[in-house]
């Protein structure tokens, strides 16, 4: 492996985890309407990618942890206050929040499934509303000059 190699693998990663939140993100949102508990599990999941990609992309120590012993929830949790330090993006933690939430508790009826996940993929964060580019090292280093 060369140095290149390994400079490269971080990002690969990142692009394989993002591809993944996207093809999660669009199978969850053709299920809403015909298997919400379904649509549930795959919206839960885009999200966690979505973390797992931007703790990736930063650099960030939670990245780190998560090659050593996997990703739990704590360490989820912990790369989403990362992020939203680092970005200062406050709502960032809100958004993961609800889907969370909608993750465990989304099987009740009564809960509000449609409207509570309809405003959460709705509401993109201001990263994924940007226009689609390569992810590259170059974009992630221009991205993170915030000190968190």
């Amino acid at each position: 492996m060369t140095h290149e190699d390994s400079f490269d693998k971080p990002f690969d990663d990142a692009r394989k985890r993002l591809e993944l939140a996207e093809r999660f993100l669009a199978e969850g949102k053709e299920l809403i309407d015909e298997s919400p508990v379904q649509a549930s599990e795959k919206l839960y999941k885009a999200a966690e990618e979505a973390v797992k990609v931007l703790a990736i992309a930063l650099k960030l120590p939670e990245a780190d942890e998560a090659k050593r012993c996997g990703w739990s929830t704590d360490l989820l949790e912990g790369a989403v206050i990362s992020v939203m330090k680092r970005l200062g993006v406050e709502e960032l933690y809100h958004w993961w929040d609800s889907a969370y939430k909608l993750h465990v508790d989304g099987f009740c009826e009564g809960f509000g499934f449609h409207r509570a996940w309809y405003c959460l993929i709705s509401s993109p964060l201001p990263l994924a509303s940007q226009p689609s580019r390569p992810l590259s090292s170059g974009s992630i280093s221009q991205g993170s000059t915030h000190s968190g």
